[in-house]
């Protein structure tokens, strides 16, 4: 289906889904390329494996709080979302 509404306002009654339904894009946007490069940063710093990978999943898990917090919002203003 083509969508018709572009970046217009979408009204209450054509709304369908919910929030925590976009929850795997919240977390997946958040593994890029450049999060390889971070479980290198750890060790050379003199982290343990243990820690190196809390630091990274707990600034993935912290990132993804702002997706998630705009993905709401967008459903409450009726705005569009685009992932």
């Amino acid at each position: 289906m083509i969508e018709t509404k572009s970046i217009d306002y979408i009204g209450e009654h054509e709304r369908h889904g919910r929030a925590v339904d976009q929850a795997p894009f919240w977390f997946l946007g958040n593994f890029q390329f450049f999060t390889i490069a971070i479980g290198f940063v750890g060790p050379s710093l003199g982290l343990s494996w243990g820690y190196t990978a809390l630091a990274g999943a707990m600034g993935i898990l912290f990132g993804t709080l702002f997706v998630a917090f705009h993905a709401s919002q967008g459903a409450e203003l009726g705005l569009p979302q685009m992932i």
